[in-house]
């Protein structure tokens, strides 16, 4: 894992740059490719957001102890209680 990448830039400076860049390069591109290597970009992001959200989760709930569990057992027992009743009702109707 290389630590130094992304580098601790000043965020301004970090977004700015990739404006800079990709102002530069467009020109380069018919707006067919441009639109192409963009969604490419686009996924590559989407695809990182992802993970990282998968992997924050998972390591939150390792800390938490499982703490939440209990909560969720109570919800999930209440839900099936409401759905029973519910039931019922529409049985004795």
């Amino acid at each position: 894992m290389n630590n130094k990448f992304p580098p601790n830039t000043d965020p301004n400076i970090f977004a700015f740059t990739a404006a800079i860049i990709g102002a530069i390069v467009s020109d380069d591109f018919n707006a067919q490719e441009l639109n192409s290597i963009g969604n490419w970009f686009e996924l590559l992001g989407q695809y990182f957001l992802t993970y990282a959200a998968q992997k924050q989760l998972i390591m939150s709930r390792q800390n938490n102890n499982n703490n939440s569990q209990p909560q969720d057992i109570d919800y999930v027992l209440k839900a099936i209680k409401k759905i029973e009743a519910e039931l019922k009702e529409l049985k004795n109707k």
